[in-house]
């Protein structure tokens, strides 16, 4: 597909220190196949060369606005601080230690073009293992069709990844999924549930995304900082998201989703009380390992 002059897209980069990435991120934009593109980069008071980078790699490229924030503040406030410079049809956000393959704008473009009931279109996606030698598909993009009922439902029945995140939106609905959200753990998911009140989510059939897996430790810490001031959240992670969902929802569609958002909070739940046990039984081995190692 050539560029459609009349259609352009707006990319927004969120970062905080993502020195190491943020420079491939920045290049599979500049290859993209469809060059009518504007690009925020929000830079979230990075400590490391994250500003240096940026400059550098976008000397010259009129396409791209860099933005930086002198303190730093929460990553919902700074993804929102994006759309105050997005006035296209369509947006995307890339994550600063991702990246795409040349024609993911084009095909997800000619995707929501071609299909007028969707929201939203991604690619497959792939994961690259920590030690590079493998990839994994996790499938957190997958298609969800079907009335606003079936693709709530399908949703919250399995969020996996929720690599959707990272779709080319209608900018007019991600901007609106924003405009309520509330900062708690998996706000990304309430945004994405947001989004599906107003159409479908596509998927192209080819992997034009690259990801990095993210480690396993940063699940707990992540619910510890995000719901640090939800007691309930503690508990049961995803319960605020869920209460702030529900609190929008149309009133049928409440009662009508609620036994899919609690069967979700039980294994949320589960699998956080199960991962909090491994780590306190890995941090007493590793400590009795220490204090053998140090007096033996």
């Amino acid at each position: 597909m050539s560029d459609d002059r009349r259609v352009t897209i707006s990319v927004g980069i969120p970062v905080c220190n993502g020195a190491k990435t943020i420079a491939r991120a920045i290049e599979s934009i500049q290859k993209q196949t469809f060059k009518n593109i504007s690009v925020i980069i929000s830079n979230n008071a990075s400590t490391d060369d994250t500003r240096k980078i940026c400059l550098q790699k976008i000397n010259g490229d009129a396409r791209f606005l860099y933005t930086e924030h002198s303190t730093n503040i929460e990553a919902l406030l700074n993804f929102k601080s994006i759309f105050r410079y997005v006035t296209t049809d369509y947006f995307v956000f890339l994550a600063a230690d991702d990246y795409w393959e040349p024609e993911f704008l084009e095909l997800n473009l000619k995707n929501l073009i071609e299909n007028e009931t969707a929201v939203a279109s991604v690619s497959k996606i792939f994961y690259d293992s920590l030690n590079k030698e493998n990839k994994y598909d996790l499938d957190g993009g997958y298609p969800i069709k079907g009335d606003i009922f079936t693709r709530l439902k399908k949703y919250f029945e399995h969020p996996l990844d929720n690599s959707r995140f990272y779709s080319l939106f209608k900018s007019e609905v991600i901007k609106k999924s924003f405009e309520k959200a509330h900062h708690s753990h998996a706000w990304d998911w309430y945004i994405m549930a947001m989004t599906l009140c107003h159409g479908e989510h596509l998927r192209v059939d080819r992997y034009l995304m690259h990801r990095e897996i993210t480690e396993n430790y940063k699940y707990h810490e992540s619910v510890i900082v995000d719901n640090k001031n939800h007691f309930s959240g503690l508990l049961f992670p995803i319960w605020p998201m869920s209460f702030y969902f529900l609190k929008e929802a149309p009133l049928l569609l409440k009662f009508k989703i609620f036994p899919a958002l609690i069967k979700l909070n039980i294994e949320k739940h589960m699998e956080f009380i199960a991962y909090k046990s491994q780590m306190r039984h890995f941090l007493c081995n590793s400590y009795c390992k220490f204090l053998y190692r140090l007096f033996r």
